[in-house]
């Protein structure tokens, strides 16, 4: 199973990787894709999705500065926007669908653009698992 996404046509897959870039921006703020697959496929529900987020974002040496929820393509999501050292603008989003999870990272190393961010939600939230 892979992650799927609606790939916005400003964007591209890089070589090899679940990792996209902005077109015309080639290693400059990815958005990366991970997925963690529930073999026994049991049903975890999503109660812990804030909880996966601000121990990933720990875990990479970030501090949350706001954080969100709801439903998205998937299931749930819970996204974090934190800050962490050498990079303008980080945002994490944990998504499931109650049995498997999918984390997408957008670590920026130059300021966003407006839409360039409201590119990458899009997108963050129409992942799925296929």
């Amino acid at each position: 199973m892979e992650p799927q996404i609606l790939l916005d046509p400003n964007w591209e897959w890089a070589d090899g990787n679940y990792t996209l870039y902005r077109k015309g921006r080639p290693n400059y703020n990815p958005l990366q894709i991970s997925i963690v697959l529930n073999k026994e496929e049991k049903i975890l529900g999503t109660a812990a999705l804030d909880m996966l987020a601000l121990n990933w974002v720990e875990r990479i040496g970030g501090k949350s500065l706001q954080q969100s929820r709801g439903r998205c393509s998937y299931g749930e999501f819970s996204s974090s926007v934190f800050s962490a050292r050498d990079f303008l603008h980080c945002q994490l989003w944990c998504i499931s669908n109650g049995i498997h999870f999918i984390f997408a990272t957008f670590i920026c190393d130059v300021t966003p653009t407006t839409e360039e961010l409201n590119e990458v939600e899009a997108m963050a939230l129409s992942l799925t698992v296929g």
